[in-house]
């Protein structure tokens, strides 16, 4: 269950996830565009260089490790 902190999504345990976590880097959207992106057909390392960001980081996002879907929380 989501409980709601103002307009910050937060775990049911009240821990932070996606872009409203402290150490959050990307922005929701960005890691949509991410998986948008790939599922669009590019490469692993194209994505990587078009969002600046590393290619294993474009790996764990596509694989779900990081970001999780926001219907799980």
């Amino acid at each position: 269950m989501v409980k709601l902190d103002g307009d910050k999504p937060k775990k049911s345990k009240g821990l932070r996830r996606g872009e409203h976590h402290p150490k959050a880097k990307l922005t929701d959207h960005e890691v949509e565009l991410v998986r948008s992106l790939r599922s669009e057909g590019l490469s692993f390392a194209k994505i990587a260089l078009k969002m600046e960001m590393g290619k294993t980081t474009v790996i764990d996002i596509c694989a779900y490790r990081t970001r999780y879907r926001s219907d799980e929380w």
